[in-house]
């Protein structure tokens, strides 16, 4: 069968019921997602390694650790295959450059839960780091080397790779495997109908799994399985119609500027 195994943030987290998954996590999920469409599609087993509000280098962090962990489980036994050897593809979802990069879970999820107006040490923290601490440049590179090494680490599989917001697109055209371009957060908006700060509070207090809505959640599989069964790597544009993605908001593709509200 092989497993399908996503790595990156809220856009490719695994729920069963409301909550995201843990760390390494065969997922039966109660509502269908993309992802474990896809892989029921294709008849692999779904893995997921995407956190919610968190950097890549925290996704990193678990992929590697379960990769390694299980690779020394398994060399201990005769004739059995590592986790990796397993993987028949992988899908990486790729966040914002400028997240904190931190490993720890506790951080991460303190921060993904703090409200705006709370007053801890780590809120403190967090709005200095944000504010005057963080080093755009070197946040850029490091994500840089992050794509260096999935080329190196991970080019004998199928990759498929999406953008989750413009400002990754640039850099990740030196990534090997299926790039597409187009944003998915531009065509999560192109769900949202209703002015600009409409569209701000429904991404704040987004309840969509993956922020996608049903249909949405079933055009991405459908263009998943088709990458995979016609593999061929490059950069391309999401077809929004030959997928049929459902995109009622036509000013979608403004954000961040101004006007990407449907009035």
């Amino acid at each position: 069968m092989g497993h399908l195994v996503f790595v990156g943030d809220s856009y490719c987290a695994a729920y069963q019921g409301v909550q995201p998954a843990p760390d390494l996590t065969q997922v039966d999920a109660i509502y269908p997602t993309y992802l474990n469409l896809s892989a029921e599609w294709l008849g692999h087993i779904f893995f997921s390694f995407g956190y919610p509000g968190r950097s890549w280098w925290y996704s990193r962090s678990q992929l590697i650790k379960a990769l390694d962990s299980q690779a020394q489980r398994q060399l201990k036994l005769d004739n059995k295959t590592t986790f990796y050897d397993d993987i028949a593809a992988f899908v990486f979802c790729h966040t914002d450059a400028n997240r904190l990069n931190t490993s720890n879970h506790k951080i991460s999820t303190a921060l993904l839960h703090l409200p705006d107006d709370h007053d801890s040490n780590l809120a403190k923290a967090s709005k200095l780091w944000n504010s005057f601490l963080v080093d755009g440049e070197f946040q850029l590179w490091a994500m840089e080397r992050w794509f260096e090494e999935i080329n190196r680490r991970f080019c004998d599989r199928p990759m498929i790779h999406f953008n989750v917001a413009p400002f990754t697109v640039e850099i990740s055209r030196s990534l090997k495997g299926m790039v597409f371009t187009t944003p998915l957060l531009n065509v999560s908006i192109g769900e949202i109908e209703g002015t600009d700060k409409d569209v701000d509070q429904s991404l704040q207090h987004d309840q969509r799994y993956n922020h996608f809505n049903r249909h949405n959640q079933s055009a991405m599989a459908r263009l998943i399985v088709d990458a995979l069964q016609n593999y061929a790597p490059g950069q391309y544009e999401i077809d929004l119609v030959k997928y049929d993605f459902d995109q009622p908001n036509p000013n979608a593709w403004r954000w961040p500027g101004s006007g990407y509200g449907s009035r």
